[in-house]
């Protein structure tokens, strides 16, 4: 059975598919970082690059767009483009582009570049439309259970009666189990049931996923159990570009035969295209993934520690990890008045960035939560009024 659940404060949507209880697809948008794959626009190229055989466009918006192109395609700065988002923005890297060939709704063509034409469809109802119906789809905040309710009405209107408003004072994902599972998928090491574990590395060139077999399994078998997990893997990370696996032992040609067909079958529903490259007898696989959205650890974590080797949750996504944990600690005890202890730069998000969110859980336990700084802190601290 598949069931969607989504947990929303403003700013900021998390979605999760669940089949047979089992987490298979997992969504993260933020209000501040708006999602723009999709997306038409009528731009204006400000540079021709012919070196980068590319032109970069204006779409009205504060960063511009790389569009790549044929080296002798007629298009010099100043020109119009109708250009479709194919590829989100990646830190200073602006979205990648390409031409859009169809043609406009009528009433669209008479406006001038920069502007957006049409807008993709909303991530989360393409998400719902994405695979089999759910038997249930069930919603933390009324605000955004009634816009949902409307979308579907419009779009898909066999999907109403599955959605339900959830009512129960813990946090959603976490009173359904996923909020470790979520967070664990921001952690390198995966334990798989026979005891073998994954080790998954991002790194700038490429992803480096190693496999580390228990001793009582052969490595065929052991193969196979990480196949399934590292295709799982990747797409709730939702990594992409160059990825190398090290399997164990592959010294015979039915070993690799027989891994191939197994990776093909766990990635077959994979909503990015993949091409499988050469496996070797070391081991060693080599694949790539198109690459569209940010990866989960880039959208919600940030470098940190020397030459940037490690990496910390951004001063938003703590705050909407702090603000969640608040509203459980503060409805489980109703007489008592709750607080967060957090960095200065979480401060900042909670009053800026996160600050309709944060009127929202005031309103909803029923007081305005005092936010106490302290550079000290790794994270977030609940506090209460005796503590403080």
């Amino acid at each position: 059975m598949s069931r969607v659940l989504i947990s929303s404060l403003p700013g900021e949507v998390r979605m999760a598919r669940c089949v047979d209880d089992r987490l298979t697809d997992l969504l993260i948008e933020y209000a501040s970082n708006p999602s723009r794959l999709g997306n038409v626009y009528r731009a204006r190229v400000t540079k021709r690059d012919r070196g980068l055989a590319a032109a970069f466009c204006d779409i009205g918006e504060e960063i511009s767009a790389f569009l790549p192109l044929e080296k002798d395609a007629a298009l010099s700065e100043g020109d119009g483009v109708i250009l479709r988002i194919v590829r989100e923005a990646e830190g200073e890297k602006g979205p990648k582009a390409a031409l859009y060939s169809e043609a406009l709704p009528e009433g669209l063509s008479a406006q001038s570049a920069p502007c957006l034409l049409l807008r993709a469809a909303d991530p989360v109802l393409a998400l719902l439309q994405s695979a089999e119906a759910p038997a249930e789809i069930v919603v933390d905040d009324p605000a955004f259970h009634q816009r949902l309710k409307r979308l579907l009405a419009d779009g898909r209107p066999d999907l109403v009666a599955a959605l339900t408003l959830y009512h129960g004072n813990t946090a959603l994902f976490e009173a359904e189990a996923l909020e470790e599972e979520v967070e664990a998928l921001l952690r390198p090491e995966v334990r798989l049931p026979s005891g073998a574990r994954l080790w998954i590395e991002p790194t700038h060139a490429c992803v480096a996923i190693d496999l580390d077999s228990a001793r009582q399994k052969s490595a065929r078998a052991a193969n196979r159990e990480a196949a399934w997990e590292i295709a799982r893997q990747v797409r709730l990370r939702n990594l992409s570009g160059l990825i190398l696996i090290d399997f164990l032992d592959l010294q015979q040609r039915s070993a690799r035969e027989e891994l191939e067909g197994v990776l093909a079958q766990a990635f077959a529903d994979d909503p990015e295209p993949v091409q499988f490259h050469s496996v070797r007898a070391s081991g060693l696989f080599t694949m790539t993934r198109r690459r569209s959205r940010l990866a989960l650890h880039e959208l919600v974590t940030a470098p940190c520690g020397t030459q940037g080797s490690g990496r910390e949750y951004t001063p938003l996504s703590q705050a909407y990890r702090a603000l969640r944990a608040l509203q459980t600690a503060a409805l489980d005890r109703p007489g008592d008045t709750a607080g967060l202890r957090v960095t200065p730069q979480v401060k900042q998000a909670l009053e800026v960035e996160a600050a309709e969110a944060l009127q929202s859980t005031n309103r909803r336990i029923g007081y305005e939560v005092m936010i106490t700084p302290d550079k000290n802190s790794t994270g977030f601290d609940v506090t209460w009024e005796a503590d403080r």
